[in-house]
């Protein structure tokens, strides 16, 4: 799991963290905060080949803007709004990840989109 370290990533972490799989390793990083993208999408490279799963817990637009370079498109991957959750998924390890190499599996948004 990788998350910024602001107040209110910190805080959407605190509400998950009792239910993440024992041993789950946390990396609070200032580069999801700071950088863009394709800055958090090495991050989650990193992450190393033995991960087959990656929760990054971010802001906008930098989080759409990720998805949008992983998926390039999905039903739904036209609007973000904030408290979104999006499933990603790839055939590959997280260091594989490039751009256009995972689709959209699923997408969760706390309140309907603003027409």
């Amino acid at each position: 799991m990788l998350c910024s370290p602001a107040a209110r990533a910190r805080e959407t972490l605190a509400a998950i963290e009792t239910v993440l799989a024992a041993g789950t390793e946390i990396r609070i990083d200032r580069g999801i905060y700071e950088g863009p993208a394709a800055n958090v999408l090495d991050l989650v490279q990193r992450v190393g080949p033995t991960s087959a799963t990656v929760m990054v817990v971010g802001h906008n637009p930098t989080l759409h803007d990720l998805a949008l370079l992983l998926a390039g498109s999905g039903e739904g991957l036209e609007r973000f709004p904030t408290g979104t959750f999006a499933t990603l998924v790839s055939d590959g390890p997280a260091d594989g990840l490039t751009a256009g190499s995972a689709r959209l599996a699923g997408l969760w948004t706390p309140r309907p989109p603003v027409a």
